[in-house]
């Protein structure tokens, strides 16, 4: 599949909504914004080597525009950045651009509809230092920093029918490519369909079902089939449980073993107060394999968030089955992992914020032969200062470590020096 020329692509989004947009309509407010940043970066491990680190400096200029139009039941977002980036170490330049499209609208009281689009093209899931959700930030943690293209499209439709019942249409289509070909690409399609249904105060059940087609241009295609049940009680105001089923069907077009999940799971959630929530699951997964071991595997989730006057902090694990077909990268199908991780933000003082996350995850790929286990230690830290008028300064240090049985690891340290201006080109 080729992709169009980004700029070119963003450019035609831009003007057509400049012109589809009711600039006299009252009911509307339309505001164009523009930012620069100039960046500069340090990494000290781009090829993600234990033996031979490469080291990379890169100055980087990012001009953007947000293209925002509200309306009473309706917004429209366009919002394109491009990299300028030139590196210093090789001599070398390039461009990234980061494209998003996204729209929401309440076609009616009951019912509602948004469509997401984004366009990425880079050799880094993090764009200034930040994982993008649409980009996704769980890939492959052995990926070295190689030129990609993922684009992410996503329709939503929510309906809510009777007093108690929602039901929610789903679709997200996700093409990733690499330029050199190194790595195997994919086209993902995914269709869902979640009720949900309140029969009184205390009681409720949901129901989803999704499928997943993976077209692969060298690993096997696959097909998924996922059915999730639900029922939950609201014991008190503040209290909440739930009991859950899950059943994953794969098949693959080739040689990869087709496999089964079943889960099954328990939940508690409770509200401190208004700031402060407590979520906790415990579960088992069994694994039916065609062809293959079977196997039952414990599984959990706890999450711990509070907000406090000046910032906010969160804590939690989580550990079970995960699938990691799409993570392109290396690894297995189907991993048992644990991880554990932590946040928080805090403002030291008046235009001054500061960040703090910690992550560790241990994955046990069942699918691969001999040494089989990884260890993946990430640790992030940032200051930002508002100089004021739309002007902020910015620093931000990441740490991630690969711990593999099988070798291939690494230590990467990356250092972020930023300073951005926001300011607000057009209202009408």
């Amino acid at each position: 599949m080729s992709y169009p020329n980004p700029p070119r692509y963003c450019f035609c989004w831009l003007v057509l909504a400049l012109l589809v947009l009711p600039a006299t309509a009252r009911s509307r407010e339309n505001l164009l914004a523009g930012s620069l940043a100039l960046r500069q970066e340090y990494d000290s491990n781009v090829n993600l080597s234990e033996d031979q680190p490469r080291s990379a400096w890169y100055s980087v200029l990012a001009p953007g525009l947000d293209l925002t139009s509200r309306g009473r039941t309706d917004l429209l977002q366009l919002r394109y950045n491009l990299g300028i980036r030139y590196n210093h170490s090789s001599g070398g330049d390039s461009l990234d651009h980061d494209f998003l499209l996204r729209g929401e609208s309440e076609l009616s009281p009951r019912w509602r509809a948004g469509i997401t689009n984004r366009f990425y093209i880079s050799d880094d899931s993090d764009f200034a230092g930040e994982p993008i959700p649409e980009v996704d930030p769980e890939l492959s943690a052995g990926r070295e920093r190689e030129r990609f293209r993922l684009n992410t499209f996503v329709l939503s439709s929510d309906y809510q029918f009777g007093p108690g019942g929602t039901m929610g249409l789903g679709y997200e289509n996700r093409i990733l490519r690499h330029q050199s070909g190194t790595r195997d690409d994919y086209t993902r399609h995914h269709p869902t369909l979640n009720v949900g249904y309140r029969f009184n105060r205390q009681w409720g059940a949901e129901a989803g079902y999704g499928y997943i087609k993976g077209d692969f241009d060298r690993g096997d295609d696959l097909e998924t089939h996922d059915l999730s049940l639900g029922l939950n009680y609201q014991a008190t105001s503040r209290d909440r449980l739930s009991l859950g089923y899950g059943f994953n069907d794969t098949t693959y077009q080739g040689l990869t073993p087709d496999y089964r999940l079943h889960s099954f799971n328990g939940g508690w959630e409770h509200r401190f107060s208004p700031h402060a929530t407590l979520a906790t699951r415990v579960g088992l997964v069994r694994i039916d394999r065609a062809g293959g071991a079977d196997g039952s595997y414990f599984s959990f989730a706890l999450d711990l968030s509070r907000q406090l006057q000046r910032g906010s902090f969160s804590v939690g694990g989580r550990g079970g089955i995960d699938e990691l077909q799409f993570a392109g990268g290396d690894e297995g199908d189907l991993s048992r992992y644990q991880q554990a991780q932590a946040a928080g933000r805090y403002q030291l003082s008046r235009g001054l914020m500061g960040e703090l996350d910690l992550s560790l995850r241990r994955n046990e790929f069942i699918d691969r032969p001999g040494p089989n286990r990884e260890w993946i230690y990430q640790a992030g830290c940032g200051l930002s200062y508002d100089l004021g008028r739309g002007y902020q300064l910015a620093t931000r240090y990441r740490y991630k470590e690969l711990d593999a049985d099988g070798g291939d690891d690494y230590q990467d340290h990356r250092l972020l020096l930023e300073l951005r201006m926001v300011h607000d080109l057009m209202k009408w």
